[in-house]
């Protein structure tokens, strides 16, 4: 349970959360499912245990947790963007992947 909160093991949790929010969201249009996915499930999931996780182990602040791991969520964004257009395009290209 420690490793969950310290966010060592929090992979699994957001694979979860991106399965079902996609799955959730495919009426929106592929595109459109995997953006939310990826930034909901991908980026908000693990955000929220590896900043827990980084404040229990390194002994900071919550907040200045925050702001460690604040440079890289642009990148992220972008390559939540990037994951998105991806799977749209190879559904694109093989249908028959989805079924």
């Amino acid at each position: 349970c420690f490793a969950l909160i310290a966010g060592r093991d929090d992979s699994p949790i957001a694979a979860i959360a991106i399965g079902l929010l996609f799955r959730a969201t495919t009426k929106l249009g592929v595109m459109t499912a995997g953006l939310i996915a990826s930034l909901l499930g991908g980026i908000v999931v693990l955000y929220a245990f590896g900043i827990v996780g980084l404040s229990v182990i390194a002994e900071l602040s919550l907040l200045k947790a925050v702001l460690a791991t604040a440079i890289f969520i642009p990148g992220d964004i972008l390559k939540a963007i990037l994951a998105a257009y991806i799977n749209q395009e190879v559904r694109r290209a093989r249908p028959g992947l989805s079924e």
